[in-house]
């Protein structure tokens, strides 16, 4: 579905079977990108007519809405739903998720296609976590494991970060919230 106003919708493919990825609708994983739109894994819940849950790690593209590009069929990070994908220093972030357990993990890419692994994640695994872009920095926080604490990636004064050919980002840091404040 596509709208310039919000109010008026029109539906871009009028048979869902043209879709060339498997149904899913834990995706979580979406974002533009390089003035496309992208879909990075998501998964489904057991129903009647799917008897398990199903977890993907499939990367489609489209700039109409339209016509797909298939990235991979399996990008290197575990399939996974309930991650959160978001757009930061030109990159495409994987962080987090859930296949049958929680996952901790965070992988980056420039296209789609060549990913990246951020080593060392120390906390603790979730999924439904909240990532933001700001001040130049990534930060997570909150999600399944109902932890009242907030991390942020900076990889300013990483030197490995620049070039793929090395192992990517060294560490994260910790902001430790002391309570929650009533109001």
């Amino acid at each position: 579905w596509t709208s310039k106003d919000g109010k008026q919708w029109t539906k871009l493919v009028r048979d869902e079977n043209s879709f060339q990825w498997k149904p899913r609708g834990m995706i979580s994983g979406s974002v533009v990108f390089n003035d496309r739109l992208w879909i990075l894994g998501g998964g489904t819940y057991d129903t009647p007519t799917t008897k398990s849950r199903n977890y993907y790690n499939d990367i489609w593209s489209t700039k109409d809405g339209k016509s797909w590009v298939s990235h991979t069929r399996h990008a290197p990070w575990q399939a996974r739903q309930y991650h959160h994908v978001v757009v930061y220093d030109d990159r495409m972030w994987v962080i987090a998720g859930y296949n049958a357990g929680d996952i901790n993990d965070v992988w980056y890419s420039s296209d789609g296609e060549n990913w990246y692994r951020v080593f060392g994640t120390p906390w603790q695994a979730r999924h439904a976590t909240s990532v933001v872009a700001h001040n130049n920095k990534l930060w997570l926080t909150l999600g399944s494991c109902m932890v009242p604490d907030l991390w942020q990636l900076d990889r300013s004064d990483d030197p490995n970060y620049k070039s793929p050919k090395e192992p990517p980002i060294k560490a994260l840091t910790a902001i430790k919230l002391d309570g929650f404040t009533k109001r």
